[in-house]
């Protein structure tokens, strides 16, 4: 791997220059409180500042930074979008103009839950993170539909033989 400064004087720059890296539009997000068993999904933009040419290597989900593609952690699931990467070579989004990709929040049990995405650069090895955070509520219990018991059942019966029997004294 090129040092820094190298790359920078093939990009012109001098070579105390500061890289920029990768970055995420929102920087972190909060999916707030999602019921259990429904889902949250928020778009993001991914670039890196115009005067860095490079191209995304890794673009993954993990509990901590995690240099890999990894689309899942947890109830997190990440969708590249228009993403592409660059894993043998500078053929990867580039940077520069951006891509953007969706990350979706779908709990199966209530509570609270973290995890880090991290996007990496081709060329210099750069890395940008972005947090993200969800508290998963418990499913709200279905409403009751008011039904008679079982005693109001044989009460509703009693009443309506009493009146069948009242009823047929009266015709005979």
């Amino acid at each position: 791997m090129k040092s820094k400064a190298a790359i920078a004087l093939l990009l012109g720059l001098s070579a105390g220059a500061a890289f920029a890296n990768p970055r995420f539009t929102p920087a972190t997000y909060d999916f707030g409180s999602v019921q259990v068993g429904s889902s949250a999904t928020v778009t993001v933009f991914l670039d890196q500042d115009p005067g860095y040419p490079d191209h995304l290597r890794t673009l993954g989900i993990a509990a901590g930074t995690a240099l890999t593609n990894a689309t899942t952690f947890g109830d997190f699931t990440l969708d590249y979008g228009n993403c592409t990467f660059a894993a043998n070579g500078p053929t990867g989004s580039p940077l520069t103009t951006g891509c953007t990709f969706s990350l979706t929040y779908a709990p199966t049990t209530a509570g609270t839950a973290n995890a880090v995405v991290t996007a990496t650069d081709y060329q210099l090895g750069l890395w940008g993170t972005m947090a993200v955070s969800a508290t998963a509520a418990p499913a709200s219990a279905p409403a009751s539909i008011p039904t008679l018991s079982e005693w109001g059942l044989i009460g509703l019966s009693s009443l309506l033989a009493m009146f069948g029997l009242s009823r047929m004294r009266r015709r005979g």
